[in-house]
């Protein structure tokens, strides 16, 4: 079974810097709210945009990460062998 596909075409008005207002109506059936990022795209002489499908993250606190970095070490012997490298090399 396919999805629906709803043919609506509004009116906008371009903006200064380009902006444009999406109508209510389209965006709701886009699924794009306040704050929505979306992808533009040029097919032809056609504007495309797209709502970018949801992606999960999560913030870390600095404790989380200063634990990260305290982890992060490499062993005392590959520590020396890289840094002897970039001697070679002429890293500081």
């Amino acid at each position: 079974m396919q999805a629906q596909t709803i043919q609506e075409e509004k009116w906008v008005v371009i903006g200064k810097k380009g902006v444009i207002t999406l109508p209510k109506t389209l965006r709701t059936e886009a699924g794009m709210a306040v704050g929505s990022i979306a992808k533009a795209k040029l097919v032809g002489k056609t504007i495309v945009i797209e709502p970018r499908e949801e992606v999960g993250y999560r913030l870390f606190s600095k404790e989380e990460i200063e634990q990260w970095k305290k982890e992060d070490k490499l062993p005392p012997e590959m520590e020396k062998e890289l840094a002897d490298y970039w001697d070679e090399i002429g890293l500081p």
